[in-house]
């Protein structure tokens, strides 16, 4: 039997993921979201770095969700936002992946005869881009 001890809090699963490009009845599986940018390093006759300088922020993200549906037996419709569409997505208090403004790259569907249908989104958020 697996046991916990201490006071340290976790936060477990992808509860409170959401946004409604994905429809009401997504249920979030997982996402993962990273910040990055371009850099430029000077260096003097030795070639020790002296100075660094990072530029072009972005966060790139990818959420994966299974299609869900209003009720048990009833058919659901693939909702998924759309190849350039500016989307919000919230992930809960302090989550890296939480944004109003990332722009879909790509959108994938995997539907298979045993398991739910699943999409992957992938979204870049840009430093300077908010509309």
């Amino acid at each position: 039997m697996a046991q916990f001890r201490g006071s340290v809090g976790i936060r477990w699963g992808t509860g409170g993921a959401a946004s409604t490009t994905f429809g009401t009845n997504a249920l979030m599986q997982s996402y993962d979201a990273e910040r990055k940018g371009d850099e430029f390093e000077a260096k003097d006759g030795n070639g020790d770095i002296r100075a660094w300088y990072g530029y072009n922020n972005v966060k790139e993200a990818s959420f994966t969700y299974y299609v869900g549906a209003s009720s048990a037996g009833s058919g659901s419709v693939v909702v998924s936002p759309t190849f350039g569409d500016m989307i919000q997505v919230t992930t809960g208090v302090g989550s890296t992946a939480t944004s109003s403004y990332y722009v879909v790259k790509s959108v994938s569907e995997n539907a298979v005869n045993t398991d739910a249908t699943k999409v992957t989104v992938k979204a870049t958020e840009y430093q300077y881009i908010t509309t």
